[in-house]
């Protein structure tokens, strides 16, 4: 999918679910413009009252992020932001990081994709073993410690990110898992000596492509080669907006019997000891336009959040209008106003 600091990527989405929660009442207070839920089966936590401060970091990528536009919105600061500089040439210029750009004044946390082999110009798993493009990469981790030079903040590299869909150039079939793993250790060693305060995310979508033929967990790397599990979650194919549906996605696994669903990837995560993040994540507005969703997925984080294993260590709302037809988004209120409404409340 195209992206922020990204070109000519195809367009698409991965896959979540979600659920009509009950009767959502919305009482606004003309006073003040407070919105208030009240879900008739949400937990009682949420019921009638606005939603306490995260006990996970919450983020968001896209508008209004980098200027707090976002944050203030919400009414709630944004603790970590992702950007995308996972094209060919932005791998290592890391644009959306330099000084005037995007991220350039960014001093919070960051999850940052930075791509990995290209197959559209003839690359592949295969060379990177050999280390063909070792120089590349370490000049692209060059180029990240030096605008993140003097930050407080923590870098999340998402290497490879979506290498289980078939849209993504560094895309891995059952055949080259062996290749990936070791690219992947090498990429870790470079990272590990180039950037070393930076944490290594492992990063699948939610659903496998089958034309990849690949069981996803074959191609985890070596617990020591990853510091964060992750997925990327989206509330679509099938599109799901009552809680029943929710819940029967969460320990849903793919025709591989891979982990699909939210609870089974946070549960592989915990497994293998490492935390577990969402470092994307929305409802697909061109499918519907669910509130029960973010009450759900509100109720979720809150039951997981941590920083140990298997749990919720962060998560990164994608609102980038640039995506698509803008059908992954909340802020500014768009295609999907009761989902917006939803977040807005109770973050």
């Amino acid at each position: 999918m195209n992206r922020p600091g990204q070109t000519g990527r195809s367009a698409r989405r991965p896959r979540g679910r979600l659920v009509p929660l009950g009767v959502l009442v919305a009482a606004v207070a003309a006073a003040i413009g407070l919105v208030v839920w009240e879900v008739q089966t949400a937990p009682s936590a949420l019921d009638g009252q606005v939603a306490g401060p995260t006990t996970w970091s919450s983020g968001a990528a896209g508008d209004g992020v980098a200027t707090g536009a976002f944050g203030r919105w919400r009414g709630s600061p944004v603790g970590i932001a992702a950007t995308w500089n996972d094209s060919l040439e932005a791998q290592t210029n890391q644009w959306t990081l330099q000084p005037g750009a995007e991220y350039g004044s960014w001093d919070a946390d960051l999850d940052l994709s930075v791509g990995a082999i290209y197959k559209d110009q003839g690359e592949s798993w295969s060379a990177a073993v050999d280390g063909a493009y070792d120089e590349r990469w370490a000049t692209a981790l060059r180029a990240v410690e030096r605008a993140r030079s003097g930050r407080e903040g923590t870098i999340y590299l998402r290497f490879a990110h979506e290498f289980n869909g078939e849209w993504e150039p560094w895309s891995v079939t059952s055949a080259e898992v062996d290749d990936f793993r070791a690219a992947w250790s090498r990429f870790r060693d470079l990272q590990q000596e180039i950037l070393p305060q930076a944490q290594l995310v492992f990063c699948p979508t939610s659903e496998t492509s089958s034309s990849l033929g690949l069981r996803w967990t074959d191609a985890t790397p070596d617990a020591d080669d990853v510091d964060v599990m992750a997925v990327d979650y989206y509330n679509q194919y099938p599109f799901v907006d009552d809680k029943a549906s929710f819940d029967d996605l969460l320990d849903e696994v793919d025709p591989e019997g891979a982990p699909r669903g939210l609870d089974a990837h946070r549960v592989y995560a915990g497994e293998r000891g490492e935390p577990f993040a969402i470092s994307e994540w929305n409802s697909n507005a061109d499918m519907g336009d669910s509130a029960a969703f973010m009450v759900l997925m509100r109720r979720w984080l809150e039951q997981h959040a941590g920083s140990g294993a298997g749990e919720v260590l962060y998560e990164i709302q994608f609102n980038v209008s640039n995506y698509g037809s803008g059908q992954f988004m909340t802020h500014p209120v768009g295609r999907q106003p009761d989902a917006s409404a939803a977040y807005r409340t109770l973050w």
